[in-house]
């Protein structure tokens, strides 16, 4: 009868042979696919895809809304800037929801009370809330609608708000500028660096979307890697911001 006596030595031994075998096998494989490669072979190789500018068009507004607050005793306070003479401010209370966009000069309302805006410059406007039906939760009205505008201005600038009355609270929603030619735009944010947050050194002057951060220059725009440097959202597309820097 035959009997095998192995130590743990001889064990660890044999295993570490097979390892340098097989890493051995590894490396003889790779260096043949190299060769053919060389020699007329096929590779792959993963090109990323270019970040393409998107065109837009400047559209001047005749204010800025940014903010409104809850004053208590049924009083709302506006804080508004003009950007132009003699702007015109209507409220609109109670409007109803189906019927965005409006296409008429002004949409259906429950009540309406107009103000001037005669200067340029910030205003704080304070508003009596009044009374509407604003239908079951969820409402079919707005509760109130804002829209100003301005003489020989490109645009009116719609605000819907949402005011105190259920679990949300008092807050601007949405905002939206209506052309000359009768279509409503989605005004949107954009998040301003002044400096780009590469090179520290040259303005920001390209905005990335879709996360909208302005913080990028002409000379750092290239070195992007996919991302922006901020959020770390994908870059999908970008526009200039600013005509500074980019020729």
């Amino acid at each position: 009868m035959l009997t095998w006596n192995y130590s743990l030595t001889d064990v660890v031994i044999a295993v570490l042979g097979i390892c340098v075998v097989f890493n051995l096998l590894i490396l003889m494989m790779r260096s043949l696919r190299r060769a053919a490669a060389g020699s007329g072979g096929s590779s792959v190789v993963f090109v990323k895809n270019p970040i393409l500018e998107t065109q837009v068009q400047s559209l001047s507004t005749p204010a800025t809304v940014y903010d409104i607050k809850d004053l208590g005793d049924k009083t709302v306070e506006l804080d508004i800037r003009s950007h132009r003479e003699h702007c015109k401010f209507v409220a609109y209370w109670g409007v109803p929801i189906k019927d965005f966009p409006w296409s008429d000069a002004e949409p259906p309302h429950q009540h309406k009370e107009e103000l001037l805006l005669g200067y340029v410059g910030s205003h704080r406007l304070q508003l009596n809330v009044k009374d509407c039906e604003l239908g079951d939760q969820p409402r079919t009205h707005y509760h109130l609608v804002t829209v100003i505008s301005a003489p020989e201005a490109e645009s009116m600038l719609y605000s819907i708000y949402h005011l105190y009355g259920c679990s949300l609270k008092t807050s601007l929603l949405k905002q939206y500028l209506k052309s000359e030619s009768g279509s409503m735009l989605a005004v949107r944010s954009i998040f301003n660096e002044s400096r780009c947050v590469i090179c520290m050194d040259a303005p920001a002057t390209f905005t990335l979307l879709p996360c909208r951060h302005s913080c990028v220059c002409r000379s750092c725009l290239p070195h992007i890697q996919e991302q922006c440097p901020i959020c770390r959202v994908y870059v999908q597309s970008y526009f200039v911001t600013s005509p500074i820097d980019t020729e």
